[in-house]
């Protein structure tokens, strides 16, 4: 080369690949950013009529399977929604019912320990009045809770699922062995 000519860079055989690396990663971050942007928007959106249709359908038709001939699937759903009502109180939703979804919830768990011994899954009397009030105060909190208060009462209520009622039904479990 002339002196007057800068010499040549050293060549790079993954030149390209740093770009396309750096290009994907800008590409993924606005997606990420757009993504983030839609569950806020969602997140403030209230629950339609057809939400709502959907979700009581589902509690209602588990509660009276499990009035009528019991079964464990019915059991999680209904306690589902007595567990996302109890978030929903502590929220502040209806938080004047919270004993009353205390007692349905305590109903549940005559429920489950008596499930663990007899093998039914049926509530008694006075669980089922306590259960079925529990489940109309969830559905007058469904009508104004947005969908965002919703996901934070699901995830609340899985938690407290796994925690409370696992727990109990491995200590219920080692007695009946």
């Amino acid at each position: 080369m002339s002196k007057s000519q800068k010499p040549r860079k050293k060549y790079d055989p993954t030149k390209h690949l740093r770009r396309e690396t750096t290009l994907k990663q800008r590409f993924e971050d606005r997606i990420d950013a757009q993504a983030e942007a839609l569950i806020k928007a969602s997140m403030a959106r209230e629950l339609t009529d057809s939400d709502l249709n959907k979700l009581a359908m589902q509690y209602h038709g588990a509660l009276v399977t499990l009035r009528v001939c019991g079964g464990h699937e019915a059991f999680k759903d209904v306690a589902a929604a007595i567990l996302i009502a109890q978030r929903f109180a502590e929220i502040g939703i209806a938080p004047t019912f919270a004993g009353e979804i205390e007692k349905a919830l305590a109903a549940l768990h005559r429920v489950q320990s008596r499930a663990i011994k007899t093998g039914r899954w049926l509530l008694d009397g006075d669980g089922l009045k306590d259960v079925t009030r529990g489940m109309v105060i969830y559905e007058a909190q469904m009508e104004v809770a947005t969908y965002g208060q919703l996901r934070e009462a699901i995830v609340e209520a899985a938690r407290r699922n796994d925690a409370v009622l696992g727990e109990e039904a491995r200590e219920l479990m080692k007695e009946a062995a």
